[in-house]
């Protein structure tokens, strides 16, 4: 029951960043994962353009920080906010690797 209670929250937080992402940050949601506690989740993005400020898009989802909150409290069947921590992936170019 834990693990899928786990599974249901982190596609309600997945899908209230989805919502609340700011396009200018070139960033997608692509996955979170439990972090180290039960109130600990690790948001992982990808950028959506090749040549991507990784600097740029850390501070950008820092000043973001607060509305994407928000949105995900409103979303989550929850009493306490959880912790998320942000984590920008690398862009595979997957034509590269099969060719």
């Amino acid at each position: 029951p834990w693990v899928m209670a786990h599974d249901r929250l982190s596609r309600q937080i997945m899908e209230a960043i989805a919502l609340s992402l700011p396009a200018e940050l070139d960033l997608e949601v692509i996955d979170v994962l439990p972090g180290k506690t039960s109130s600990h989740y690790i948001a992982v993005f990808q950028p959506t353009i090749a040549d991507y400020d990784v600097d740029a898009g850390y501070a950008g989802l820092e000043e973001a920080r607060e509305e994407i909150t928000e949105v995900i409290a409103a979303e989550i069947t929850r009493r306490s906010m959880p912790d998320v921590t942000f984590k920008i992936s690398p862009k595979f170019d997957w034509d590269k690797l099969k060719g």
